[in-house]
């Protein structure tokens, strides 16, 4: 992991996104705050313009919100069994 530019909680693991410019970046650093293990997930992350604010996850609908250039977009999740 060289920089953040965002980074949002899922049930108590923080996920931070790349600070790369371009549309299509990286999800990878993830920390478990609670057993304090971290690694990087590399997960693709897509943004419409290469900027991304304020990304949040809602878990009643599991859904991953964030600014967009001027839009509102999502991104529907899903997590598989880890033993993270």
């Amino acid at each position: 992991m060289t920089s953040i530019a965002n980074a949002f909680v899922v049930c108590g693991v923080i996920y931070c996104i790349d600070a790369s410019s371009a549309k299509t970046t990286i999800i990878n650093f993830a920390y478990n705050t609670k057993t304090g293990k971290q690694w990087n997930p590399n997960m693709q992350y897509e943004r419409v313009s290469g900027v991304s604010y304020m990304v949040n996850y809602n878990p009643e609908e599991k859904v991953l919100y964030a600014w967009d250039y001027r839009r509102q977009v999502t991104h529907s999740l899903t997590f598989g069994t880890s033993s993270k």
